[in-house]
């Protein structure tokens, strides 16, 4: 069953409407129109609900926010150094919106539009459209995020298709904390993932085009691991990030799980399932004090974001996987958070 009602409005006055899916077990799951964003995962857990995602009350919190709270990131997740590419011999110079470089789409990326909406069936399928040089990226664009819940598991199925080509690396930036929203750190969760390698990075987060071993490293979580056990803020790496905000090289090919998640007090997890090559695993080292849903604190560390997508910065290391994405093809990759 999905539920809709009016969420707020924008500054400009444009209306901002939630969809709430609910599963017969009392799970939920709130979607916004702005941003495709996940605004709440409510989980019946011990007699009470859990919502393990972090977000806020209001859409003026949204517009003032500043961490991509649950939202579809697009064109380009992650970062592009320099905030230039080229393709075909000519460059393309996009925004620069973090310390020269481009983060998740530039300053009016895919998590500030307002998407149309349709409810198909219990699933709730978002598209938007990017016109020819929005943030500077070429040729026009459309995506679909479609969402889909059910037992207990939240799959989100992405596609793009462009006039031009184009990199487009689409993801979502929901923070969980399996305690609960607002319940503490992640620093104490347990996890596990399906990698053996990390991408290396300058101090500002841009890959250097090597893939280094996890192995003796704070980065090796084969074996699960409580995330603040090897937290050491003098390994360089971790140093840049502040603390774990770095792409994952997973193993394996297909849809496959390739991370698990475990709260420490409430013993809920997740386990993440994908067909994507890398995950950006981000434990909220730079998150700022603020408040979030019901008043509750949001400090450092209060939520972790696991986005699948492709490497970071993959369009300017042609050593790294594709990101071109070329008129006449269709970009498709799926991802499904299942909680347990």
């Amino acid at each position: 069953m999905v539920e809709k009602f009016l969420f707020g409005k924008t500054a400009e006055g444009k209306d901002v409407t939630a969809y709430r899916i609910v599963n017969e077990d009392g799970s939920s799951v709130t979607l916004l129109d702005r941003g495709a964003t996940v605004q709440s995962i409510c989980l019946p857990h011990d007699g009470s609900t859990v919502d393990v995602a972090l977000g806020y009350d209001t859409v003026g919190e949204y517009e003032a926010g500043t961490c991509y709270l649950g939202a579809a990131i697009g064109r380009v997740g992650n970062r592009i150094g320099k905030a230039k590419f080229s393709i075909d011999g000519q460059e393309y110079p996009v925004t620069a919106n973090e310390r020269g470089n481009c983060l998740h789409g530039g300053a009016f990326g895919f998590d500030k539009k307002i998407w149309n909406a349709d409810v198909v069936e219990d699933d709730l399928v978002f598209t938007v459209e990017s016109p020819d040089g929005e943030e500077g990226f070429p040729g026009d664009m459309q995506a679909e995020v479609r969402y889909h819940f059910a037992d207990r598991a939240l799959t989100i199925s992405y596609k793009a298709s462009v006039s031009r080509p184009c990199p487009v690396n689409l993801t979502n930036h929901t923070y969980f904390n399996l305690n609960g929203q607002g319940e503490g750190t992640i620093l104490g969760h347990k996890m596990k993932v399906m990698a053996d390698r990390v991408t290396d990075v300058d101090e500002q987060l841009i890959p250097t085009g090597v893939n280094l071993p996890v192995d003796g490293t704070p980065f090796d979580f084969r074996e699960t691991k409580e995330i603040g056990k090897d937290l050491d803020e003098t390994d360089r790496l971790i140093g840049f990030g502040k603390g774990y905000d770095h792409n994952f090289c997973l193993t394996g090919e297909g849809f496959r799980k390739v991370l698990e998640l475990e709260g420490e007090k409430t013993g809920l997890s997740i386990e993440v399932w994908t067909d994507q090559c890398g995950i950006q695993v981000y434990c909220g080292g730079c998150y700022p004090d603020e408040k979030g849903k019901n008043g509750t604190d949001y400090t450092r560390f209060a939520g972790i974001a696991l986005e699948t997508q492709n490497y970071p910065d993959a369009v300017n290391h042609p050593e790294f996987p594709n990101s071109i994405l070329k008129p006449g093809e269709e970009y498709k990759t799926k991802t499904m958070y299942r909680f347990v």
